[in-house]
């Protein structure tokens, strides 16, 4: 492998927190699935047990402190959205079935 393709295949990350720099596959570091950041465990005060929990679920959905918020609201918002339009949906059908009487 040539220089620029070995430079090509680096990847490091860097804590968002204390801008830590993570070269290896091994690092305890989480990214924020809304932001992309990246944190390292010790700063987002994860000890080994929880890190490994977290890492090893691919249905686990991780965000950063600033993003969980925004998250959480954006959750609740969808959440309203779905019942509004059930709502809405229920009453339609149930004019649809009423005309659907009277012809």
């Amino acid at each position: 492998m040539d220089k620029e393709a070995e430079k090509a295949m680096f990847v490091a990350w860097t804590c968002e927190i204390c801008r830590r720099e993570f070269k290896d596959d091994h690092s305890r570091i989480l990214e924020c699935e809304h932001c992309e950041g990246h944190f390292c465990a010790k700063c987002v005060k994860l000890n080994d047990t929880e890190y490994d929990m977290i890492s090893a679920r691919k249905d686990f959905h991780w965000h950063c402190v600033g993003c969980e918020p925004r998250v959480l609201q954006s959750i609740q918002i969808e959440k309203d959205v779905e019942k509004k339009l059930a709502e809405f949906m229920a009453k339609v059908e149930y004019k649809m079935k009423t005309r659907r009487k009277r012809l």
